[in-house]
């Protein structure tokens, strides 16, 4: 049986358009954002004095000759892009809540009693699953990747310059399913069913080739209208001629005939893997007017101590805008 998974920065991003490949040097008008902040030029909506506030209307073009499509902020529950977020909150708050009942009402000095102990049980228990979805959520990256000391053009063209480890991934693997059997101190037999991936073999292979080209272009000065830009980062990889897109699809193609039969479950993915590529950043363009509670470290007290990871995100999304870029690779064996 042969599933293909893919990573989340193989997803396809929009194509470039064709004829619009810029080539791998940074114009001398692209905007730079000077230590202390970005120094905007005659016409730029900041040289006016401002900085424009988010719209409910979220995506902006940062990146020329690739085009997004807009997205709105949606209200309820099932169109919020933070829902898991929300429910895991909603659990946390709900124990705690029946947490601080059970203990006033039914506490230990009451001797032991289901209720009670149910609730000392269920707490660490989903505080931890709540502590590990929010600090792997969307927002907690935005806010780790910040670099105070490289501002989002300088990463992007950076980024640029960097050849990109082409390379095809494999994992095969079987379930192995199995019983125990427990006995407890009043002689009551417990038997139980358990099952475990079992991964026999796993398998990395290097696409080589000659040349790389840069055509993401560059990152315009849109990303400077407004002070706090969410950036979500995506990887493109293109072919510089026919050879090479048989060359690689030969290749491919051989990797996973010698491994898709090795045992009953087949796992496949082709990774392009750029150097210090991180998948969300958040950009800022004026830290001194910027909200001070816009850092990682108010994101952990929130989630850790107030237990407020949701409605922080939440505030955070209305204070920050969207934009999207994807580095694109061209490359000829």
């Amino acid at each position: 049986m042969m599933n293909e998974s893919y990573d989340d920065d193989l997803k396809k991003p929009p194509v470039a358009v064709p004829g619009g490949y810029q080539p791998t040097h940074f114009s001398e008008d692209a905007p730079l954002m000077a230590p202390g902040g970005y120094q905007p030029e005659q016409g730029d909506p900041q040289s006016q004095g401002y900085l424009q506030k988010p719209k409910d209307e979220t995506i902006i073009q940062v990146q020329d000759f690739v085009s997004y499509e807009q997205e709105e902020h949606l209200c309820g529950l099932a169109h919020s892009p933070h829902t898991r977020g929300w429910i895991f909150n909603g659990v946390v708050w709900a124990v705690w809540l029946y947490f601080i009942v059970i203990m006033a009402v039914q506490g230990p000095s009451h001797g032991p009693h289901p209720g009670w102990i149910l609730a000392v049980a269920l707490l660490p228990v989903c505080i931890i699953g709540y502590w590990i979805e929010a600090f792997m959520s969307g927002t907690s990256r935005y806010l780790w990747n910040f670099d105070p000391h490289e501002d989002i053009i300088s990463y992007v063209q950076r980024l640029r310059t960097y050849a990109p480890v082409v390379k095809f991934w494999c994992e095969c693997y079987h379930y192995r399913t199995y019983t125990t059997t427990s006995t407890d101190s009043k002689g009551n037999t417990t038997t139980q069913t358990h099952t475990e991936r079992v991964v026999t073999h796993r398998e990395e292979e290097i696409f080589t080739y000659s040349q790389c080209l840069d055509s993401s272009g560059d990152m315009n000065a849109n990303v400077f209208v407004y002070n706090a830009t969410r950036v979500d980062f995506f990887t493109s990889l293109q072919f510089g001629d026919i050879g090479t897109a048989n060359c690689y699809k030969a290749q491919k193609d051989a990797f996973v005939y010698r491994n898709q039969y090795r045992d009953t479950h087949f796992d496949f993915a082709e990774r392009t893997e750029i150097r210090d590529f991180v998948d969300k950043k958040m950009s800022i363009v004026d830290p001194k007017t910027a909200s001070p509670f816009l850092s990682w470290g108010v994101y952990a007290f929130c989630t850790v101590v107030l237990f407020c990871s949701a409605p922080y995100r939440l505030w955070m999304d209305r204070n920050s805008i969207h934009a999207k870029f994807t580095f694109i690779k061209q490359i000829t064996k």
